[in-house]
């Protein structure tokens, strides 16, 4: 007679710290898992590193900085209009509450349309930013300068919209 030889009785595994059966499938599934999560959270924070960082406020180059000032004066946004300007720009106001009623006086809906930048020369103290203004008078050719103060772009010394002197009593002709 031939003996077949036996196989060790199955053994039961310890149990799970959830009370289910762990075996190596399970145990690789749930690790599987957790990486997978910790890797959609770490692309989601760089995805959002990226954004936060490539989305300033500021505008980056002399021609942003033009069309997003004169975009705030079309729009009557005074307050953005009055911080893309210069200190020494600002200082020929009362503050950004004199600079929005004195703005609407003198334009007050005037401007129709985005600028169009025409050149962009570089000079000692900053650029000279050419643009043509669309107003409800028409088009005309402006040039604004353009400075970096405290790392920023700022429109300084603007034609489009500047303080009123005792030269020209507060008019401007475009």
């Amino acid at each position: 007679m031939t003996t077949t030889p036996s196989l060790p009785a199955p053994q039961a595994s310890p149990p799970s710290p959830a009370g289910g059966p762990t075996t190596g499938t399970a145990v690789g599934a749930r690790k599987l898992w957790v990486l997978g999560g910790i890797g959609v959270v770490a692309v989601a924070a760089a995805v959002t590193t990226v954004v936060v960082v490539s989305s300033s406020d500021e505008p980056s180059t002399p021609e942003d900085t033009v069309v997003a000032y004169v975009d705030a004066l079309r729009s009557g946004d005074y307050g953005t209009a009055y911080g893309l300007t210069c200190a020494e720009q600002r200082g020929a106001y009362d503050g950004a509450a004199d600079y929005a009623r004195q703005s609407d006086q003198q334009l007050g809906g005037a401007l129709t349309g985005s600028p169009t930048v025409r050149d962009v020369e570089r000079g000692d103290g900053g650029w000279e930013v050419s643009i043509t203004l669309r107003s409800v008078f028409g088009e005309s050719d402006e040039s604004l300068d353009v400075i970096e103060e405290g790392g920023d772009l700022r429109v300084c010394d603007s034609s489009v919209n500047r303080a009123p002197s005792d030269e020209d009593n507060g008019t401007d002709d475009w």
